[in-house]
């Protein structure tokens, strides 16, 4: 029996052996990118930019650069581009260049600059999910300027600075200030007939004698494949409070005696539902939320009496029905786009009707009635009772 065991673990030593040898034959094959980034140039041709693991590393594990006015950076990423007539010819240059099939399968993000996403995607979209290569929950974000240079740009935190960036869009689509859109999502967003795709913005922010860092915050509107607009962080956080997706984050607003008080969001849920009206459609959105005292400024004391917490949580919920009118007001007037789903959702309620007006939504979306119902709820004033000052 000993020798039965003896001789099963040596076999298994040696098929992972085997195994593994052959793995790492087939990385040294490939060009295993970190992120992608597409622009357009003024003739039409597309600009492919690949952040790539980088093979080749110093003693100390990491390639040094060194950028004139800032620290020196550690990084395990190496960047390349090429310019062709449509995506899959860019691809074919950069492999030639490289002498490595580019693997597409640990990607971080998909990025496009402004001037391609104000032309049209559908052709990163298309080359994006006819292969195989590229998952389809890879997120899609938009940059105002360049996506060559979100892709070159270093981090001070990170060795890959495409996992900074991961980490960011992470973070701020819990926050509400940004939206976390793969390419798969924002494909099926074009399917519809009334829905305006929006996905995550990107762009570089730099200020006096310290280092460019990634800043994630805003939504990008499209009409179709094509880019119209940004919505700001503020308008952004409106949406996503009638999407239901604020997860973490601080509202800041006036106390009941001027003073100042802060709020910290632990959860919260929405639910919309289009209501009929004779021939008039209203939509009721309810938001619900739940959050703890962070910080005030003042004399109040909600310790002292129950019946300040209720006051402001009244305040709470008007902080939060303003956020959301920033962003219907940018929806229906700004860019007159359904980044809501409200047509999708009086179709799927109101079928007969909906195919009386379904000709009209471009026109009666800019004017539908909505009308917002927030209800906060306050949890827990803090440890002390009234503010410090």
């Amino acid at each position: 029996m000993k020798r039965f065991i003896c001789i099963f673990i040596l076999i298994m030593i040696s098929t992972f052996t085997t195994g593994c040898k052959g793995t790492k034959d087939e990385l040294d094959k490939l060009a295993v990118a970190a992120a992608i980034g597409y622009d357009i140039t003024s003739d039409g041709k597309y600009i492919l930019t690949a952040q790539i693991l980088n093979p080749q590393k110093n003693p100390s594990g990491s390639m040094m650069e060194k950028k004139a006015g800032s620290q020196q950076k550690a990084t395990d990423v190496v960047v390349f581009n090429t310019i062709g007539d449509s995506i899959s010819d860019c691809k074919g240059k950069l492999t030639t260049k490289l002498g490595k099939e580019l693997n597409y399968g640990h990607i971080n993000f998909v990025v496009v600059g402004r001037q391609l996403a104000e032309s049209g995607i559908a052709t990163v979209l298309d080359a994006a999910l006819r292969g195989y290569k590229m998952g389809p929950d890879t997120p899609l974000i938009v940059t105002k300027g360049n996506a060559f240079d979100i892709i070159r740009a270093t981090s001070v935190h990170e060795k890959i600075p495409a996992n900074e960036v991961n980490n960011i869009l992470r973070l701020q689509s819990s926050f509400g200030f940004t939206k976390n859109v793969s390419i798969l999502d924002f494909t099926n967003s074009l399917s519809s007939k009334t829905d305006s795709p929006v996905t995550g913005v990107i762009n570089l922010s730099k200020s006096k004698n310290s280092d460019e860092t990634f800043e994630l915050a805003g939504t990008a509107i499209f009409k179709k494949d094509k880019l119209i607009g940004f919505m700001d962080m503020n308008e952004t956080r409106g949406m996503q409070w009638v999407n239901g997706k604020v997860e973490l984050g601080y509202i800041t607003t006036l106390s009941l005696d001027e003073g100042k008080i802060t709020f910290e969001i632990i959860k919260s849920s929405s639910k919309i539902k289009p209501s009929l009206k004779i021939d008039s459609f209203t939509m009721l959105i309810n938001v619900k939320e739940e959050s703890n005292i962070s910080e005030m400024t003042g004399k109040l004391n909600p310790m002292k009496n129950s019946a300040i917490m209720d006051r402001l949580e009244i305040r709470q919920n008007d902080a939060i029905t303003n956020e959301i009118k920033l962003a219907i007001y940018a929806a229906q007037k700004k860019f007159g786009a359904d980044i809501f789903g409200f047509g999708e959702m009086i179709y799927r309620d109101y079928p007969e009707k909906w195919e009386r007006i379904k000709d009209r939504w471009k026109d009666i979306f800019p004017n539908l009635n909505i009308e917002i119902k927030v209800i906060s709820s306050l949890k827990r004033p803090g440890y002390i009772s009234k503010p410090m000052d």
